[in-house]
This record gives structure tokens, sequence and C-alpha cells, in this order.
């Protein structure tokens, strides 16, 4: 485990979600989409490293734009 700033990485699928705002679902779903850099542990769950939270944080902002276009 690594600590960057606050955060230790890597981090679980439930706290990325609670760190972005996603929902757990749409982290899996971009992760099987290969959208969302991830590996996975001896358990086979899915870990993701300081570079996930960034682009999590890109497809959060991308789909609350889209949803304020189709409005």
């Amino acid at each position: 485990m690594r600590r960057v700033g606050s955060r230790c990485y890597p981090l679980s699928t439930g706290e990325l979600s609670g760190l972005t705002g996603m929902s757990k679902r749409q982290v899996q779903y971009w992760s099987e989409r290969r959208l969302q850099p991830h590996w996975l542990d001896e358990r086979g769950h899915r870990r993701f490293e300081a570079a996930a939270v960034i682009v999590a944080f890109a497809l959060s902002d991308s789909k609350q734009q889209g949803e304020a276009r189709s409005r």
C-alpha cells in the first residue's frame, strides 16, 4: 500500500466510487470496457491506482456534461 496525499493506494471499487461520486456499478462498467485502468488482486478484486482516479473524474464529468446537454 502506498500513500499519496491523504489517500492510500490502491483503492477498491467502493473507495473509488465514494471518492468520485460514481456508483460502484459505473466503476465496474468502465473497468470492464477498459476505460478505467485497474488490476486484479490475488482474490480477483479490482484495484485502482492514482491514475484511475483522474480517469474516473473525467468520465464522471463527461457523463454530467452529457446529461446537461440533453435537457
